[in-house]
């Protein structure tokens, strides 16, 4: 029952998602580009050549990366009005989860370990080659399965399918057990394979019997210095929400209240915190990049620039939440009454508050992005 006018509203909003991306996207594309010309790269793309396509940890970023342009591309399609009704509960939209969180999201971090493991241990890769196989091997095979989810999408496959409870056993009956017990034993061998490699000093990071398994303080230190780990960040966030959600149910108003925050917060606010997100994303790519290139000048303006366009935006958000607070919430059929009361309550604050969080987490990036660097 969600009004017409509000649903583009969110579909426009979602579109400005791809900003930050595209500005992260070029950036980390022209930073390679001038490491490859470095190295001796030439021509409009045969500088491509030049890239460490040897590393594991390279090369499984920049597959996220070229994955992740056509996970972009499908959330497009999610997002819009016209088009996401064709795909919806289509084998589509898994297959999008498949391309950017199976595909982007998981060789990021494959990349990123393979690089964070030696530089914690002080020891290189045990093979840098199986390495690189392996990431090989998981772009290629969820890049056919995402992509072919997507096509079955298209074709109208849907994304589950229901199985009534009368025909559930004469499905398991007519199934052949072989495969599936066949897989599970597999998977448990596969285990037991991994702990007896862990426990024997055959792998990278290695646990023995006789070892101390109190936390290593000074590596947690070593760890804070890149920022506050994103853990500690959801459980304080966490507790932070139970404590916010109980206090309003204790409120004498508590359906009104939560109204108001529903709308206010979570709806109106969105403006503010997705743009301050993606532009903490932007900052700790310029930061990053500029530093690594041996520039932390530019490294340095980053933050101040992010803050200054979300300065911007937080201004012109903020200033419809202290004017126009009433048309707003009228959106969501909530100007009047006591919600109406309490959620122009809210807007006067989370117009403040739009301008602390915007710097906040500009800064919060450009500091996620340079960690602590030895040479600058």
């Amino acid at each position: 029952n969600v009004q017409s006018s509000w649903k583009i509203i969110h579909m426009f909003l979602t579109f400005l998602v791809a900003v930050p991306s595209l500005l992260t996207a070029f950036s980390a594309a022209a930073s390679l580009e001038d490491a490859a010309r470095a190295r001796g790269g030439r021509g409009l793309i045969g500088w491509v050549r030049r890239l460490p396509w040897g590393n594991a940890s390279m090369t499984a970023q920049v597959l996220a990366m070229v994955s992740f342009i056509f996970g972009g591309a499908g959330g497009i399609v999610n997002a819009s009005m016209a088009f996401s009704p064709v795909v919806h509960n289509t084998a589509w939209i898994p297959g999008h989860f498949h391309i950017t969180v199976g595909t982007a999201t998981t060789l990021t971090f494959m990349g990123v370990m393979f690089w964070l493991v030696p530089h914690l241990t002080g020891k290189r890769l045990a093979s840098p080659r199986t390495a690189l196989a392996s990431v090989w091997w998981w772009f290629t095979g969820m890049m056919l399965f995402a992509l072919g989810m997507h096509w079955q999408g298209l074709a109208g496959v849907p994304r589950r399918a229901q199985v009534s409870a009368s025909a559930q056993q004469a499905v398991y009956d007519a199934m052949h057990p072989g495969l599936p017990k066949a897989i599970t034993a597999a998977s448990g061998i596969v285990g037991l394979v991994a702990i007896w490699m862990l426990f024997t000093n055959r792998l990278v990071v290695k646990f023995t019997r006789t070892m101390s398994f109190a936390p290593d303080w000074a590596v947690i230190r070593e760890l804070f210095r890149f920022g506050l780990p994103a853990g500690v960040q959801g459980i304080a966030m966490n507790i932070a929400g139970v404590t916010l959600v109980s206090f309003i149910g204790s409120l004498p108003e508590s359906a009104e209240a939560q109204a108001a925050y529903a709308v206010g917060y979570t709806e109106l606010f969105s403006m503010i915190s997705w743009t301050s997100s993606g532009l903490m994303g932007a900052t700790a790519a310029v930061a990053g990049q500029n530093l690594g290139a041996q520039k932390p000048d530019r490294a340095a303006q980053a933050p101040f620039a992010g803050a200054k366009i979300g300065l911007c935006v937080a201004a012109v958000i903020g200033g419809a939440f202290v004017l126009i607070p009433g048309p707003l919430l009228g959106l969501f059929n909530l100007n009047d009454g006591v919600a109406g009361q309490i959620g122009r309550q809210l807007l006067s604050y989370l117009a403040v508050s739009g301008f602390l969080i915007t710097i906040a987490l500009s800064f919060t990036g450009a500091l996620q992005g340079t960690g602590r660097s030895e040479e600058h």
